[in-house]
Parts: structure tokens; C-alpha cells; sequence
């Protein structure tokens, strides 16, 4: 009798995503362990990071995955409403940049 099987033991894939906001305000990280790598990106390294941003009426949280890049930096100001992450490489762990 024979068995067969799809996948495997180290089959997975990196999916891209990307978080909008729909308000302006100011950018906060909340518990971030990150890195930032050689394409000045920061690199979350850590499952229990937060992205916050905050105006006078609102905040809107979004929780951060380990290997995330983060393409915009802790305390600027967002006028457009987006911001972007995506998945990506690991790295080794160090202390997250403040602005």
C-alpha cells in the first residue's frame, strides 16, 4: 500500500502585507525589539510589537510579526494615511533606534 502526501515538514511561504490607516497622526512603537538593517528599514524581532498611531481624537493599534520591515520611524508624523510592512529575512536581535 502506498501513501502519498503534499507539502512537507519546511514547506511554507513568506506572504507581503501591508497595514493603511485611514487617520493622520503621530507614529509610536509600543515593546519593540528591532533591528535596523543596511536599506535603513527597521526589522521587528520580537511577536508582541505594536504600531500606534495616534491624533487628539483617536489611536489605531496594529500588531507587528517578527521579520516585519518597517519602512517609517518612531514619533514622525503621518499626513497621508498609509504606512507599510511586509514580511521578510530574520536577523539577530539588538535595541530599537528612538527619534
Amino acid at each position: 500500500m502506498r501513501t502519498f502526501h503534499t507539502g512537507g515538514v519546511a514547506s511554507f511561504t513568506f506572504t507581503k502585507s501591508m497595514i493603511v490607516t485611514n487617520n493622520f497622526g503621530y507614529v509610536y512603537f509600543k515593546n519593540c525589539k528591532c533591528l535596523l538593517n543596511y536599506k535603513n528599514e527597521l526589522i521587528i524581532l520580537n511577536n508582541f510589537s505594536f504600531l500606534i498611531i495616534k491624533n487628539f481624537n483617536q489611536q489605531e493599534n496594529y500588531k507587528l510579526s517578527y521579520g516585519e520591515k518597517i519602512l517609517i520611524r518612531n514619533g514622525i508624523f503621518i499626513s497621508l494615511p498609509q504606512t507599510h510592512t511586509y514580511t521578510g529575512d530574520q536577523f539577530t536581535q539588538a535595541a530599537c533606534p528612538r527619534a
